[in-house]
């Protein structure tokens, strides 16, 4: 059999990956797509306005980048926190660098505080590749839980359409056909964590630190911001930031699929739960948009047969390659590293917190005697921080959800956690070995004869990377 390598040097001279890279045109700065850790530098061009929240910045920042790309890729995200934990706060200063300034016909976002379905079938028509954002969720279905009613069918089937009779001018009535198509990626908060399971199903759900520690940094930034000259470093940033994603707008036109050859390992740990046959491409899309933002570090199959793009200039196109990313071990690390918390959520379909009283419950019903009679919300509340009332909801939620039992026999009432338990995801270290790799590339090469292999430029001595300048769009 012939080696990975061989096959890589042997087409390395017949392949240009132009769109990887536009850093020696002097298009980037701090900001360079060859970064081995580009996620992290990018999430610290937010550090003068986010203060802690690495993780949450960085998963965030995933979904967003997320909006250009194949549709079974694309990410959408709730963030759900009590009033003032800075939820809209961070949602609007992540954005910013994704807005386009002065152009709206190439702004991706498509901002609402609050909208009705009548406006939206008619101010709309394709949404695909769109930002939609909404700055709170408040609609709620006939159960009281909140909804993005009609809406959330555009993230699954990338398709809405509308019968409805409307006024004429000459004052008749007719009946009309409203259709918006599109998958586009929708970011919104809530205070609520009662959400449909049809809409909780489509987003990956999110939850900020309310801790003390996070307080009192926000705290200190907001009085540093008081006390010293304000300067223009984050404005900078911003547009450094708005190049860079630019590029990563039209690197992600050329993107086919995004594929994770260790999959299959991945099978032994993940829960048994009937959630997981939806949750679990969350875990894995997240992986592959990790890949994507690391791109000039990961191998690629590349097509043998370039797909014609625009060039901007009128209706000249150009031939370009397209490409499978192959994601790493590593990805899926970084994933469950900087969005555990925000996975485990979207599994149980519960807040952060809601689960550390669990937690507190168990430890606490743990360290007494079997004859117990069983926690008090009082002991809640001194151990998590809560007030009791806040303590009484969480505990009365674990209730309602079958985690812990209530005991009402006494004037003052305890609770007992029940056999089910909040599902976990841990993956150690994923054995995958780079024999298992070759032969995985080797057979992908026979099944698809459209597509060459090529390692990454980084860590090979064939350097098979061109530079070019490029602002190209796909014909459709």
């Amino acid at each position: 059999m012939e080696s990975i390598k061989q096959i890589s040097t042997n087409q390395s001279n017949e392949i240009k990956d132009e769109v990887f890279t536009q850093t020696n045109q002097g298009f980037f700065s701090k900001l360079d797509p060859k970064d081995p850790r580009i996620l992290d530098t990018i999430a610290r061009q937010y550090g003068n306005k986010i203060m802690g929240l690495q993780n949450e910045t960085k998963t965030l920042i995933c979904c967003l980048l997320s909006k250009n790309l194949p549709k079974q890729y694309r990410m959408s995200v709730i963030i759900s926190n009590q009033s003032s934990t800075g939820k809209s706060y961070l949602l609007n200063t992540v954005l910013e660098p994704f807005r386009i300034p002065n152009n709206q016909l190439s702004n991706p976002i498509i901002d609402y505080t609050d909208f009705t379905e009548a406006h939206f079938k008619r101010s709309q028509t394709d949404v695909d590749g769109k930002i939609i954002k909404i700055e709170q969720l408040e609609r709620r279905d006939e159960k009281g839980l909140l909804s993005l009613q009609k809406l959330k069918h555009l993230l699954s089937e990338g398709r809405l359409k509308f019968g409805n009779v409307d006024n004429n001018i000459d004052g008749t009535r007719s009946p009309k056909d409203f259709e918006i198509t599109g998958t586009p990626v929708i970011v919104t908060t809530t205070t609520e964590f009662k959400i449909d399971s049809e809409t909780a199903n489509r987003f990956l759900m999110m939850q900020l630190d309310e801790s003390e520690e996070q307080t009192g940094r926000i705290i200190n930034y907001t009085l540093q911001q008081y006390s010293s000259i304000r300067n223009n470093t984050h404005e900078n940033s911003v547009e450094e930031l708005r190049n860079l994603f630019l590029h990563y707008k039209e690197l992600a036109h050329h993107m086919d699929e995004i594929v994770i050859p260790f999959a299959e390992k991945i099978y032994k740990v993940i829960p048994r739960t009937l959630e997981m046959r939806r949750d679990l491409k969350k875990i894995l899309n997240l992986t592959c948009v990790i890949a994507f933002v690391h791109a000039s570090h990961r191998d690629r199959f590349v097509s043998k047969k370039p797909k014609h793009f625009f060039t901007g200039e009128g209706i000249e196109s150009k031939p370009e390659n397209t490409y499978i990313i192959v994601a790493r071990p590593d990805d899926l690390k970084i994933a469950l590293e900087i969005a555990g918390g925000s996975i485990r959520q979207t599994i149980n379909k519960s807040s952060q917190k809601l689960m550390e009283i669990d937690f507190i419950l168990r430890e606490l019903f743990n360290k007494k005697q079997l004859d117990s009679e069983g926690i008090t919300v009082k002991e809640i509340s001194e151990k998590s921080g809560l007030s009791d009332n806040r303590a009484r909801e969480h505990l009365n939620d674990l209730c309602e959800k079958g985690y812990a039992g209530k005991d009402t026999s006494n004037k003052i009432h305890t609770y007992y956690p029940k056999e089910k338990k909040f599902s976990e995801l841990e993956i150690s270290e994923i054995e995958y070995s780079k024999t298992e790799y070759d032969e995985w590339v080797s057979s992908q090469l026979k099944l698809d004869e459209q597509y060459s292999f090529v390692p990454s430029c980084y860590e090979t001595e064939q350097t098979i990377i061109e530079a070019t300048s490029s602002s190209m769009t796909p014909i459709a």
